[in-house]
């Protein structure tokens, strides 16, 4: 099946490119006469030679270069009115300018006429020589297309070609080389006595204005936006090669909190949220969207595949997303095939190894089992010293002696290898881009692996005299794994010997050895028991834009997605241990199948005018969304014949729960905008959207309205300021977005229970339903400047926002009496307030040499203000680890972290004597030095102060070094897994037990009263660690300081130069090394405090537990090559 899939992809590939590339030509060269006869029409009275060549290009695809460094660029010149053959403006701008133009090496390339010999009398004519060369992107190390290199003061000169090399005859010795090209810093090069110059140019972003994809997958430039947006670029994110690319979100945009998860194949997950928890349901999540259509998520997505990443961040900027916006948006851009006029291979391979991050440090005095005895039935550390006795253990009678290193052996180097094959070809007309990737991995836990193979196709092309632009892309990902399983051996007995388990059978297929009593040996469970799962998951998108006219123009898209999946569990035979449907021995079955889609189809109508000193744009459109997704699931506890894995052979009735129709859910949607602009320098944008949900369907509030108005003002462009200031902008808005509920959110629905003796049962959902529920609602507002100065040199980014967000929806819990348990209402007010700064630098700055650096910085604040106004005590909790709740109260910051506390002792003058005033607050226990239980209340708070990040990357010639430090600041950590450490006798305190614990922060209930511990009130330390320290229910002294400061990323990369492969097939290559999760300075021992846990749907950050994999510290080898 797989040979047969991948032999019908490259067919279908040629089918669908064929119609797209039935005009390709036999050379590479564009014919003026062919173009000639185009129509282009210029509105304004007066232009520039630069927004000629703009809009020249955009017109028609061409490329435009020019020869002379001096050509007025900035000049203007009256255009005749209307609109007129291109032939005719080429020469009325020759004209206007005292130009002349010819084509070289595809381009339109534009000169000074001669005004005499055209050469440089003063140089020695007869000491003349070639020379030949490459123009790069000081950067990237990519060929530059249409560079113009030409000989100061005179005519000569060439144009780079698709490989951007060029060649000129005849230099004078001594002559000085003009390098240009539109979107880069010109530069001056003094020629030598070498036949060879490469020239490298670095980009000019003040020479083109920057365009950032925003809402509906249109770009704009960035002066002209009245809200936030961020955006990384590809390079930025490929030489990580996270599996997950959320993950390389983190720390690169400010007000973006990122959160990466375990050390798990394929990714392990990450939390994202943007501006802070708006939603006490939980729908903090952003919406995804690629290429205009919305995705469930990116993970699935390959970095090579990405051109950008641009981050909505609020509800001004995702305003034309609705009800679904609530949460933020991240917009992908994919890659297409460029226009290189050639055929282009490029490949990369990369191998990435991973060990954990960070392992605890144990105590290596104690073995297994409790009160100072070995103990099989026991996980605890509580057992004898190690002094080499003889104990019967695994293997039988052994020395009873420490593995002080069994947990860190038990881990194996986790191994990702990925290769990337891209094959692009196109002009300014056409083209197309093939990618494929395979991911192998081989993860950290044993005998576990994770396969990805994607395909990534791109088509665009200009077609009926460029009036209609066509648009197409297709991804196909696929995701296996033979075995994906999570043990955690960090809570192992020291005195656990792992050669003792790998050899696990003592009767092959029916006896193991086993070190805990009812428990697997863990080597058993990753070799006998299988959990698999596949993953077919489509994206596709295509988009067909239609230029009416000048200023009138169409598009419509549709796009979507689609997946399937199964897991299988295959229990062996030989399992320890029994469940409620009897013993394991002869093996254990259960498979989950799941399907779903989601398909968006929009149009959009635009109208483009300019009326003197006004732009106008306005458009209108809409949007209908379809989402449908179907699971069954079923479980064989016991089967009737061993290693014949399916639902029929159950010795026991297998559990069948089946949810065909599981949701279904419709959006259709109307929106419109306008764009104005005066004297390209004040902005303002209006936008309007309304939605009418299925999932409140038959109510009267089907219908929601969402609006938004930004505005942007130059001061740059209305004051005369000082050299140093390039660009000064101000900006605000004020917004409104939704969050929609979930289907059957407003029904009385049943679910399918196991039953009995092979009948299904049936539960309703005591849930009682609001008639007029309405979908959560923000309203926000926010300011912000940007100011760019010395030559781009420096930047700054400032935005400050409040959000009020309403129509909470949450299951409130109601009275027994009621008949039911909750009742489904809109109930509370959250709002929230922050600020973010980007800060930009190039401190260094020279030929060879470049230091760029990046701070992000921000802090948010979200409070519940209300619940329900009629019952202000009223708060919500929700389970996240044991007893530890997360609590929300109005009037508190979200985020809490709620639970039963030790009890205190509280000085009271009138029954207390003063001396023990200076006790306040002290543990305090009871007469037998146990510590009993107080009242519940508020422990900490899981949200930081604020968070950060700095990058830096300095680079000198084609060696580049990067570092990315990611800064946590002022929340608090519940670390759970040391309280667990030291309820099992394995923290280094629980060490030394012939000493006992003597508190220094406690007072007790001594047969003297009460009075702080002193020398002769020691506490037996399994008593005191193993007991009264770790109660289950008391959470409050493992409450930490959560901050933290890592260094997330270091990079260092090495561009080839090209001299060295100028003999080669090779046009470029690079050789890059980076790590990840390198170090982290926290008071948190033991584990990443980088971490977050499941809490049913809600993912709650800072919660440390024992039951995943440690985050994994890596190391990536990249090589590229461009062919």
């Amino acid at each position: 099946m797989k040979k047969r899939l991948f032999s019908i992809v490259p067919l279908l590939a040629l089918l669908f490119l064929s119609p797209a590339f039935s005009e390709t030509r036999a050379n590479d060269r564009w014919q003026i006469e062919k173009y000639g006869d185009i129509m282009l029409s210029v509105s304004k009275t007066e232009i520039t030679l630069k927004e000629f060549f703009k809009m020249a290009n955009e017109a028609t695809g061409l490329r435009f270069s020019y020869m002379n460094s001096d050509l007025p660029l900035e000049k203007k010149y009256r255009p005749k009115s209307g609109s007129k053959k291109l032939k005719e403006r080429l020469d009325e701008v020759s004209n206007a300018f005292d130009l002349e133009y010819k084509e070289i090496n595809g381009q339109i390339v534009f000169k000074k006429k001669k005004t005499g010999s055209g050469s440089a009398s003063s140089l020695q004519q007869d000491q003349t020589f070639d020379i030949k060369g490459t123009v790069v992107d000081s950067k990237t190390g990519e060929g530059l297309i249409g560079a113009s290199v030409a000989i100061k003061g005179t005519t000569n000169g060439s144009v780079t070609n698709v490989m951007g090399e060029y060649a000129i005859q005849d230099v004078p010795q001594g002559s000085v080389l003009v390098v240009s090209f539109i979107g880069y810093i010109s530069k001056e090069v003094q020629v030598g006595n070498a036949s060879t110059l490469n020239i490298q140019l670095d980009p000019d972003s003040k020479e083109l204005d920057e365009v950032v994809v925003t809402a509906l997958g249109i770009s704009r430039e960035q002066k002209s936006l009245g809200y936030s947006v961020q955006d990384i670029k590809s390079e930025e994110f490929t030489q990580a090669r996270e599996l997950d690319i959320t993950n390389s979100l983190a720390g690169r945009i400010s007000g973006v909190h990122t959160t990466q998860g375990g050390g798990g194949i394929g990714g392990g997950g990450s939390r994202i949220v943007i501006r802070g928890e708006s939603s006490l349901n939980g729908a903090n999540n952003p919406l995804y969207v690629i290429d205009g259509i919305p995705v469930p998520s990116i993970n699935d997505i390959a970095p090579d595949d990405i051109e950008s990443i641009s981050v909505l961040k609020g509800p001004a900027a995702a305003a034309l997303y609705g009800s679904r916006a609530g949460g933020g948006v991240i917009l992908i851009t994919s890659k297409n095939g460029g226009n290189r006029n050639t055929l282009g291979l490029e490949l990369r391979s990369s191998v990435t190894v991973q060990n954990p991050g960070i392992l605890p440090e144990y105590q290596d005095q104690y073995g297994q089992g409790v009160g100072g005895l070995y103990n099989s039935t026991r996980v605890d550390s509580w057992g004898p010293a190690f002094d080499g006795r003889t104990v019967d253990q695994v293997s039988g009678a052994t020395a009873w002696n420490p593995s002080p290193n069994n947990v860190e052996d038990f881990y194996e180097t986790g191994l990702i290898f990925s290769n990337n094959v891209i094959v692009t070809s196109g002009d300014e007309k056409q083209n197309f881009r093939l990618s494929y990737t395979n991911v192998d991995q081989k993860g950290m836990i044993p005998n576990t692996d994770y396969m990805e193979n994607r395909v990534d196709l791109s088509v665009t092309s200009k077609i009926i005299r460029n009036l209609i632009d066509l648009k197409a892309n297709v991804k196909y990902f696929r995701s296996e794994s033979d075995n994906n399983q999570t043990i955690d051996p960090r809570l192992w007995p020291v005195s656990l010997d792992l050669n003792d388990l790998q050899n696990y059978w003592t009767v092959p297929g029916k006896k193991q050895k086993i070190w805990l009593d009812q428990s697997d040996n863990p080597y058993f469970s990753l070799h006998e028991n299988q959990n698999s799962s596949v993953r077919d998951q489509f994206y596709g998108n295509m988009s067909l834009a239609y230029k009416f006219n000048d200023k009138l123009s169409a598009v419509v898209r549709a796009g979507g997605y689609y997946y399937m999946q199964q897991t299988q569990f295959k229990g062996g035979p030989g399992a320890e241990g029994t469940t409620t449907r009897g013993d394991r021995t002869t093996g254990s079955y259960s498979t989950k199948w799941s399907k779903g889609y989601e398909t968006n189809t929009d149009a959009l109508l635009t109208y483009d005018d300019k009326i003197g000193d006004l732009s106008l744009k306005i458009s209108a459109g809409g949007n209908m969304m379809s989402r449908d997704s179907d699971w069954i699931n079923g479980i064989s506890y016991q089967l009737l014949i061993p290693e014949v894995y399916t639902l029929g052979n159950y010795r026991t009735f297998p559990r069948v729960t089946n949810a065909v129709n599981a949701s279904r859910k419709r959006i259709n949607s109307l929106y419109a905008f306008a764009n104005l602009g005066y004297k390209d320098m004040l902005f303002l944008d209006i936008t309007a959207r309304n939605d009418w949900t299925s999932s409140l369907l038959y109510k009267e509030n089907d219908s929601f309205f969402y609006p938004s108005a930004t505005f942007s003002v130059l001061i740059d462009h209305m004051l005369d300021l000082p050299a140093a200031f390039d660009m000064w902008k101000l900006r605000g808005g004020y917004a409104e977005v939704g969050n929609d509920t979930d289907p059957y959110k407003l029904f009385q629905t049943l679910n399918f229970t196991e039953g009995s003796n092979g009948v299904a049962g049936v539960e309703e959902i005591k849930i009682r339903l609001e008639d007029n529920l309405k979908p959560e609602f923000s309203k926000s507002f926010e300011f912000g400047s940007e100011l760019l100065m010395y030559n781009n040199r420096l930047g700054l980014n400032l935005t400050y926002y409040q959000t009020k967000t309403s129509n909470q929806i949450w299951p409130l819990v109601t009275s027994q009496y009621t008949g039911y348990d909750a009742v489904m209402l809109n109930v509370g007010e959250v709002d929230s307030y922050g600020l973010e700064v980007t800060l930009n630098a190039t401190p260094i700055k020279t030929d060879n040499f470049r230091w760029d650096s990046q701070l992000n910085w921000s802090m948010d604040r979200t409070e519940l203000k209300e619940l329900t106004p009629d019952d202000p005590d009223r708060f919500i909790t929700r389970g996240v680890n044991g007893f530890l709740y997360t609590f929300d109260k109005p009037g508190n910051r979200r985020g809490d972290l709620y639970s039963r506390t030790a009890r205190k002792f509280e000085y009271d003058p009138s029954t207390h004597d003063a001396s023990l005033s200076k006790y306040n607050g002290y543990y305090y226990f009871d007469s037998q030095k146990d510590l009993p239980r107080s009242d519940f209340e508020v422990v900490g708070n899981y949200n930081p102060d604020w968070i950060g990040s700095w990058s830096n990357t300095i680079s000198y010639k084609g060696l580049s070094l990067s570092a990315l430090f990611f800064f946590n600041y002022g929340n608090d950590i519940y670390d759970g897994f040391a309280k667990e450490m030291t309820a099992k006798g394995l923290a280094k305190e629980t060490g030394n037990r012939d000493e006992g614990v003597l508190l220094t922060n406690a007072v007790w209930d001594s047969p003297e009263g009460i009075k702080p511990f002193q020398a002769g009130d020691e506490i037996a330390k399994e008593e005191f660690y193993g007991d009264f320290w770790v109660d289950t229910e008391i959470n409050d002294m493992w409450i930490k300081d959560g901050s933290f400061v890592k260094l997330k990323e270091l990079s260092l990369s090495y561009q080839i130069p090209r001299s060295l492969l100028s003999k080669t097939f090779i046009q470029s290559a690079n050789l890059s090394i980076t790590g990840r999760n390198l170090y982290v300075w926290s008071e948190v021992e033991n584990v990443d405090p980088e971490v977050f846990v499941n809490a049913g749907s809600i993912k709650v950050p800072a919660i440390t537990r024992s039951g995943g994999i440690p985050a994994p510290r890596s190391w990536t080898f990249n090589l590229k090559i461009t062919l």
